[in-house]
């Protein structure tokens, strides 16, 4: 009886999420509440966060949405690019032009290619002409390929559900702009463009590193800011409020994302396990009501999953 009630109680979740996100993309000027300016704050040395709520029905799903920059000398790197809401795009740009105090953005990462990742992604090209465009090469067919998320194999029948119901962008992005990520962990200074060539510009070696985690999408990263000791866990590691009732005031809590939204819950859960191994003090997850969660935390909750 209880599994049955689970079961059902995640099959609505599943359902309201994919409604709320319709709803979400069908008004491109909807303005999520909590979005007031566009100020990136420090959460690090030389690492800020573009940190505002999405909120597509309001008051019914409120889900926190990181944007982050990194400062390398004269030059930043973004990592993602957020939602497509058009005051949410203008409120990213203004925050960046404001953050880099007319220094350039040099490089756009994505730590995957889902919706609430590249929703600001052409408009963020286009403003920034200089800087290049990231992505580990097993993402690349998802977000420059045309290849939908529908055929990444899945190991539960709520991702096979959700995937149908939620809408697939179309990005038609500059090809001479793209580098690639490869294997299963490196340097991003060693990015290279789709024949091999070098970079134009990349950040200096030992800034910034990553880690592929593919659980929750295929070419999906995580990032080490090594000179601040932060880890950028993007969709592996959630800490929000999700799941609790809007009028009920509750400290965000770690778990994973919502059911459905990664393609394989057994490679999330090593995912998850094998970042809490890394060498880091504070992670900055991009759903994230807190402002960072310390590493024994992280590790905490790498045991109980390899307990359970």
């Amino acid at each position: 009886m209880i599994g049955k009630v689970l079961v059902g109680t995640t099959a609505l979740l599943a359902v309201l999420a994919a409604v709320t996100y319709t709803r979400y993309l069908s008004d491109p000027h909807y303005v999520p509440e909590g979005i007031q300016n566009s100020k990136f704050e420090e959460v690090a040395p030389d690492l800020f966060r573009f940190n505002r709520v999405w909120a597509p029905v309001n008051h019914v799903m409120e889900v926190p949405i990181s944007v982050f920059l990194i400062k390398s000398a004269k030059d930043y790197v973004l990592i993602d690019a957020g939602v497509p809401v058009t005051n949410y795009t203008n409120l990213l740009i203004n925050g960046i032009k404001t953050a880099t105090q007319g220094r350039h953005l040099r490089m756009i990462l994505l730590t995957h290619g889902h919706l609430d990742h590249v929703g600001s992604l052409s408009a963020l090209l286009e403003a920034f002409p200089k800087a290049q465009l990231t992505m580990h090469i097993l993402e690349a067919p998802y977000v420059v390929g045309g290849a939908s998320y529908t055929a990444v194999p899945t190991d539960n029948w709520l991702s096979y559900f959700m995937r149908f119901l939620v809408p697939r962008s179309s990005l038609h992005l500059p090809v001479h702009r793209l580098l690639y990520l490869t294997g299963k962990s490196g340097d991003v200074a060693e990015a290279k463009g789709a024949t091999g060539q070098a970079a134009t510009w990349a950040p200096p070696a030992g800034l910034l590193e990553y880690v592929h985690v593919p659980g929750h999408a295929p070419g999906h990263v995580a990032m080490l800011h090594r000179p601040s000791s932060s880890l950028l866990p993007a969709d592996v590691i959630t800490n929000t409020t999700l799941g609790s009732p809007p009028w009920k005031h509750t400290p965000p809590s770690l778990a994973f994302p919502p059911p459905g939204s990664s393609s394989n819950w057994t490679q999330h859960a090593l995912d998850w396990r094998a970042l809490a191994l890394l060498n880091f003090t504070t992670a900055f997850p991009s759903h994230d009501s807190g402002t960072g969660v310390p590493k024994a935390a992280i590790a905490e909750f790498a045991d109980r999953l390899a307990n359970s």
